[in-house]
């Protein structure tokens, strides 16, 4: 899936609550018996641990946007982080439902 994500600059650098792992199955946070222990990091970090691949990115005005490639499984957890951790000030939109590569 192709996604347009967009949110207020000053919500991306506030610290993520912390949780085991996405609806994507992507681990949100490490888990304490791999060695390292880390703070769960910013919201936007944890918007980036979900895009496979970005294709561009930029911030406008007070206004962060990334355009770039999630796999579909990770959409509901993706949506659930700009939902819950944005205070409303983030917004997910679809541009592509199915993406072909050509070689």
């Amino acid at each position: 899936m192709r996604l347009r994500l967009s949110c207020a600059t000053g919500v991306l650098k506030q610290a993520a609550a912390k949780s085991s792992s996405g609806a994507g199955g992507k681990p949100a946070a490490p888990k304490a018996d791999e060695g390292e222990h880390k703070a769960p990091g910013t919201v936007k970090d944890k918007i980036l641990a979900y895009l496979e691949q970005i294709e561009s990115q930029d911030v406008i005005g007070s206004e962060w946007e990334v355009v770039a490639f999630v796999e579909p499984g990770a959409f509901k957890g993706l949506s659930d982080i700009i939902a819950n951790e944005t205070k409303g000030q983030g917004r997910v939109e679809v541009l592509d439902m199915a993406v072909t590569h050509e070689d």
